[in-house]
């Protein structure tokens, strides 16, 4: 079995065998050789390590960045309106979508390699963080907060939001299938 680091290297490889039959003995050798295919990198891997940092310190900037954003108008009269379940359930909501754009940081903050090495785990892990931006790219517009939106500072945020869903669900859905 040829480790990582012969991948994409030509191989010898000798072969010698023995053939007993009867009285005789025969003796065959030859020389085989081939080419392993490996997948080429499309950027140097610690810039791509690097990339995957700075997308977690990115991560948390829009963690902060949404503790501070106004959310929608008359948030707490409407909230109030909805029986307890319904509170509840847009509570734990909010508290979800923040606990996995942390794991999303983190996992790009700290295990950064392992996203680039192209390991099963690392391809799984890309491929969730791809799913769950490409999601909220879908689910974003759905929401219809336009109208909500008051000045051309959070519109234009609104706008940054989407570009950075689309982003993430592309850069990671390809680290995902590298």
């Amino acid at each position: 079995m040829e480790t990582p680091k012969e991948l994409g290297r030509t191989h010898i490889h000798l072969e010698n065998t023995a053939n007993c039959s009867g009285n005789k003995m025969t003796w065959k050798s030859g020389v085989t050789q081939r080419r392993l295919r490996i997948k080429q990198p499309v950027m140097h891997d610690e810039a791509l390590i690097m990339g995957l940092r700075m997308a977690g310190v990115l991560h948390f900037v829009t963690l902060v960045v949404a503790w501070f954003t106004p959310i929608p108008p008359d948030w707490e009269k409407n909230l109030a309106a909805l029986p307890e379940v319904h509170r509840r359930f847009a509570v734990a909501q909010n508290v979800f979508i923040g606990a996995v754009i942390l794991f999303c940081g983190a996992v790009s903050l700290f295990f950064a390699p392992v996203l680039a090495d192209g390991s099963t785990g690392g391809r799984i892990l890309c491929a969730g963080i791809a799913l769950w931006w490409g999601g909220r790219l879908i689910v974003l517009p759905w929401l219809h907060v336009w109208p909500g939106l008051r000045g051309k500072a959070w519109r234009a945020g609104f706008v940054l939001l989407h570009a950075q869903c689309a982003i993430y669900a592309a850069a990671y859905g390809w680290l995902s299938m590298r």
